[in-house]
């Protein structure tokens, strides 16, 4: 009974200690915005990325690191900011926030070299804590790394028991995919998602059986005639009894090194030891039971799996699909924004880039800093939902906004995104909404995605009230933009997301808006479609494209 009453008081202790921080992260934003330092956290997490771990040189492991040796410092790095730094969460920009706030030092787990150009840049470290806490990061993952290898062992004893039938043959594996990603029952017209395009694509990878996913709980389906069919792992476990030994001497030595170089101060063997446990799988593993083509997106965060160096080198295509057109950096009319693109594009080293048109492929080309291969795929398709849409009347117009987060998860992400601020957003909705109906049209508004109780309350206000109006049409955020371009006469994006080269591509009119004069209208970002600012110049665009309204 005791213990009963003791939980309430721990959990309501954390919410506290977890809504000061809260609390804390906001007001260090604000202490930078109203010094005019809102790119300070953002240029240290890319400092942070892009700085070398100087100590690998020629001390890393060929057993460790194999087919991917030659990029060892590159995958390492990737790794750590994908993972052990969390700097893709924005756990780091959030406690650089916090210490500023706070004037409290720096504790989070990271690398020296990382420490070091936090304590150039003017910030107090906690090199101790850092260190220790970085420590504990990659003992955890060198015994995940352990378990992990006890775990392919077992499972091929337990296969012995139980044999199970063997691997799948021609197949291609996507990641980074979640369920509205996957091939919709639909009464009518086509299924826009990426396996639905894929099957389609005159570059896929031939021949093929099958396309797979990881999305549980799912039914298999079919497009195109290839089957569409869930499979845990993207590459099974190890068939065969000469294979299991060779990884299972590979495990011995690998275990041995990694722990010999942990004591040592070598901690990269450690730390990569899981990842290596799965390239010594595809290592070992029959050539005919890989896939074929391994394709990536956006959502995969910047790290290039070091067991894809072992696909690439048996045969298997490694793709990343380039989805978000809206990756560049935005020039406003007093001076640029950003002053480089984000710093995950420079950290990638994907060996084929999925382009939408030259436009994409040349940001490509400048973001990664190499010489890149890049196919250029015309419009990807993502994802798209069940749900039919309603019938669209007359002069509809398809409108793609970016809505905002609330200002607790907005105010982490420094600088935040500044065209996508509450303010900016509601402005772009109610001048639309307002513009239109003097033309007779109807606004069939879609987001970008649900975002759950991360959505500005402002915002969602804003959509209630349009709901109760005429000539609004909210549309389910997981259809596709195509279905709903498609029912529509003209297209509205805000900048410079994709769904306006979507319009272009269907050859409906397609512009930019934003409220104010604040973007230029002939930045590159655009691609070549109008830029739109202010109501006085959107109402002229409406009355180009469908004229005065006539009773």
């Amino acid at each position: 009974m005791r213990l009963g009453l003791d939980i309430p008081f721990f959990t309501q202790l954390i919410n506290r200690n977890r809504r000061s921080r809260l609390r804390s992260v906001m007001r260090g934003y604000r202490i930078l915005k109203e010094s005019n330092r809102l790119g300070l956290v953002r240029k240290m997490m890319g400092e942070v990325s892009t700085r070398r771990l100087s100590r690998l040189g020629d001390s890393v492991s060929r057993l460790i690191y194999g087919a991917g040796l030659a990029e060892a410092e590159l995958i390492t790095r990737q790794y750590l900011v994908g993972h052990t730094a969390d700097l893709n969460k924005l756990k780091l920009s959030q406690v650089l926030l916090y210490s500023l706030a706070t004037k409290s030092p720096v504790v989070h787990p990271l690398p020296w070299e990382w420490q070091k150009v936090l304590i150039h840049h003017g910030f107090t470290v906690a090199t101790g804590r850092c260190s220790l806490a970085f420590a504990g990061f990659v003992g955890m993952l060198w015994v995940l790394g352990m378990l992990r290898i006890a775990t392919q062992i077992l499972a091929y004893l337990r296969g012995l028991v139980w044999p199970s039938p063997g691997g799948p043959r021609h197949y291609a594996y996507f990641f980074g995919v979640t369920k509205n990603n996957l091939p919709q029952s639909r009464h009518e017209g086509v299924s826009y998602d990426i396996f639905s395009w894929y099957a389609r694509w005159g570059g896929r990878v031939r021949p093929l059986e099958s396309l797979r996913h990881g999305v549980r709980d799912v039914e298999d389906s079919s497009t195109c005639g290839l089957r569409v069919e869930f499979m845990p792992r993207p590459i099974p476990q190890i068939g065969t009894l000469a294979g299991t030994c060779r990884f299972v001497m590979w495990a011995i030595r690998a275990i041995g090194i990694s722990s010999f170089d942990l004591v040592r101060g070598r901690w990269w063997n450690a730390l990569m030891l899981s990842e290596a446990s799965l390239a010594a799988r595809v290592r070992y593993q029959e050539v005919e039971t890989l896939p074929k083509d391994c394709l990536f997106n956006n959502a995969c965060g910047v790290y290039r799996p070091l067991w894809t160096y072992e696909a690439e080198r048996r045969g298997a295509r490694i793709t990343f699909c380039a989805f978000s057109t809206n990756n560049t950096w935005i020039w406003w009319s007093e001076g640029a924004y950003h002053s480089k693109v984000s710093y995950e594009w420079e950290l990638m080293s994907w060996p084929l880039y999925l382009a939408w048109g030259k436009e994409h492929a040349a940001f490509i080309r400048m973001a990664v800093g190499h010489a890149p291969a890049i196919e250029i795929a015309g419009p990807l398709w993502y994802g798209d939902s069940a749900v039919e849409l309603p019938k669209l009347p007359m002069r509809s117009v398809a409108v793609f906004d970016i809505q905002p987060h609330r200002s607790s998860f907005h105010h982490s992400r420094c600088p935040p995104s500044r065209f996508a601020e509450p303010e900016a957003v509601d402005q772009f909705l109610a001048d639309i909404y307002a513009v239109l109906r003097e033309s007779g049209c109807t606004i069939v508004h879609k987001r970008k995605r649900n975002i759950g109780n991360l959505l500005h309350p402002k915002y969602a206000a804003l959509v209630r009230r349009l709901l109760q109006a005429t000539g609004y049409i909210a549309v389910e955020a997981d259809t596709s933009a195509l279905r709903v371009i498609e029912g529509c006469e003209a297209v509205i994006s805000m900048p410079f997301t994709s769904t306006a080269l979507y319009g272009r591509h269907l050859g409906k009119p397609s512009i930019y808006y934003y409220p104010n004069s604040l973007i230029q209208k002939d930045d590159s970002a655009a691609t070549g479609i109008p830029v739109v600012c202010g109501r006085d110049e959107l109402r002229d665009w409406a009355l180009g494209v469908f004229g005065p309204l006539t009773e």
